[in-house]
């Protein structure tokens, strides 16, 4: 067979364009890295060939995400890209990103990126650097409020990570925005940013800038005016403690009814701060309920400033009394704890922590002495060994279980009684070694068959209690105090399989035939 000509070889109909325009327009997407925040497809896969050329050219779903600088290295390069950006885009919605890097930037500067695309700016995300204040970006963005983006379903404004305030809401048009962050200054003109229909709220960490607050009737004003639709209300935040420093009436929160609540989120350094603000909501329909010690166990998110942070009065102060604030909850089917640790001894018999809830999944992280909760008589100096311990409804109802314990005995009872009370399996099990014996926490990986060898059956009957309590049976390792834990807490795929961290040939050697 000779060597086809060149003039020949035009004739013939290449592959790729027998392929939809869709399907090739999602492989381009697919090209793109997730952490760029500017399409890198489009230049790299028109290098192909002459047809991924006129296709990325065309295509306006490849051009809708454009970075710009403030201030621009080159300004006539900037506005070129950006009318480039615009044309191909034709009048598909537009993201931008917006890197503030100099703390001299003018307020021109800004508003000139942003003007010629605000009227279809879908997505606007800001990173100015650590030197630049929040009140500096305010400033700029004065003149470019919400109104003037009719298209605007997200805005993210971050000066230092971890500090965030957003919120969610429905426009004109019926459109869910999904988010609407930014961290905030004194000089911000409430009214201009927040609007109404929030069906998503969340306050997080803006303590860790100086010279920034809340205003608690901010907060009041917010929730008064989306009683009505707010569906998720997140507030990781110390600057509420203004509600203890100050006397005035105009302070407080009042009662609100948010009927339409589902999920709430709190976190704390000190728990005292938040009893006002739990005792006024009243949401009959909450699902789902998540608190946090952002202290003694913080998240990803979490400034590292504030990692390990203690309150400078006891920084358990008031955990009890947050706790039977949130009881009235009583219809949430998922309840998270992370770092909810009472003071010894707190949780009284007569407590409602913990027990009229019918919970389908729970989660303990770093909270050992609220796991208590789960059986009555709760272990006390008064009880005694003639008091039989038994399930409460949260104990019977759970299905998910997911527990860090740093003593075994606690866990070892929950199991008995489940498997007494002839309860079906969980369906998923995760523990930390600690839950298992205590020792595991201070002993290598390589020396757990030794201590196994010497504990004699009692690990042993704990194994075979755990195989036969559920269905899927996962180990995580057991966070650090004022540590950041490696969890993958949202993710389940993440969390590591028992019979990975257990080897599975001592395992199978202690667990009875």
């Amino acid at each position: 067979m000779g060597i086809t000509t060149q003039s020949k070889a035009r004739l013939y109909t290449s592959p790729i364009t027998r392929l939809p325009k869709s399907v090739l327009t999602k492989i381009f997407k697919l090209c793109d890295e997730p952490y760029f925040f500017e399409s890198k497809a489009p230049g790299v896969l028109s290098h192909v060939c002459r047809y991924w050329r006129h296709l990325a050219l065309t295509t306006p779903e490849l051009w809708t995400v454009i970075s710009l600088r403030v201030p621009a290295e080159k300004l006539r390069g900037q506005q070129i890209r950006t009318d480039t950006f615009s044309r191909r885009s034709q009048n598909l919605p537009i993201s931008i990103y917006l890197n503030v890097y100099s703390p001299t930037f003018s307020h021109h500067d800004v508003r000139l990126a942003l003007q010629p695309l605000q009227h279809r700016v879908r997505e606007l995300t800001v990173r100015a650097c650590p030197k630049i204040c929040a009140e500096q970006v305010f400033a700029a963005l004065q003149g470019n409020v919400p109104q003037r983006y009719p298209l605007l379903e997200l805005f993210d404004l971050r000066i230092q990570d971890g500090m965030q305030f957003s919120f969610s809401r429905k426009v004109s048009s019926g459109v869910l925005c999904p988010h609407i962050s930014f961290p905030f200054g004194n000089s911000v003109v409430w009214s201009t940013w927040i609007a109404g229909n929030l069906t998503h709220l969340t306050l997080k960490y803006t303590s860790c800038v100086q010279g920034t607050q809340f205003p608690i009737r901010v907060l009041r004003d917010i929730l008064s005016a989306n009683k009505r639709t707010l569906q998720h209300l997140e507030i990781y935040d110390s600057p509420l403690n203004a509600i203890e420093q100050n006397d005035d009436d105009d302070a407080l929160l009042l009662p609100v009814l948010l009927p339409k609540l589902q999920s709430l989120s709190i976190g704390y350094t000190r728990a005292a701060s938040l009893v006002s603000i739990t005792d006024s909501l009243h949401a009959p329909n909450l699902e789902s309920l998540s608190v946090r010690d952002y202290g003694r166990c913080p998240d990803a998110s979490t400034p590292t400033v504030l990692c390990g942070t203690r309150c400078f009065r006891d920084d358990r102060d008031g955990v009890l009394d947050l706790l039977t604030s949130l009881s009235r909850f009583t219809n949430i089917s998922t309840l998270s704890l992370h770092g909810v640790t009472p003071k010894p001894y707190a949780l009284r018999p007569d407590c409602p922590v913990l027990d009229s809830f019918r919970l389908d999944s729970l989660t303990l992280i770093h909270s050992d002495n609220v796991f208590d909760c789960l059986f009555h008589p709760i272990s006390t100096p008064n009880t005694t060994d003639s008091d039989e311990p038994y399930l409460t409804l949260t104990g019977t109802s759970l299905s998910q279980l997911t527990l860090t314990s740093l003593w075994h005995s606690p866990f070892s009872t929950y199991l008995e009684l489940r498997l007494e009370a002839d309860l079906p399996p969980l369906d998923k099990l995760v523990i930390s070694p600690g839950s298992i014996h205590s020792d595991f926490l201070t002993t290598p990986e390589s020396l757990w068959p030794d201590l196994i060898n010497e504990a004699g059956g009692d690990i042993a009957k704990r194994l075979d209690w755990i195989e036969r309590a559920a269905y899927t049976v996962r180990l995580i390792p057991q966070p650090l105090d004022g540590v950041r834990e490696n969890l993958k807490e949202c993710d389940p795929s993440g969390w590591e399989d028992a019979w990975d961290l257990l080897p599975l040939v001592w395992w199978s050697e202690s667990t009875p035939r």
